[in-house]
């Protein structure tokens, strides 16, 4: 493995890691609110808006591989 597809490779996980805190973070949060019975008034529809970069950084963990191979094929040379 090239050392620009290794490095490529580490800022797609860096950021795969950052969405994945978010998400769990605004998740956390609400389902901790809603545990400690106070009222979140969060619908489905915020729900999922919550959930989503959790479900994106995981996508983009299991796809960094492909995603930093494409992004430096070039440059191999």
């Amino acid at each position: 493995m090239s050392p620009y597809t290794k490095g490529a490779l580490f800022v797609i996980r860096l950021m795969a890691f950052g969405l994945i805190i978010l998400g769990a973070t605004l998740a956390g949060s609400s389902f901790f609110y809603v545990v400690a019975r106070k009222s979140a008034h969060d619908s489905a529809g915020g729900w999922a808006l919550k959930i989503l970069p959790l479900l994106g950084g995981f996508v983009l963990w299991l796809k960094s591989g492909a995603i930093a191979r494409k992004l430096t094929e070039g440059l191999d040379e």
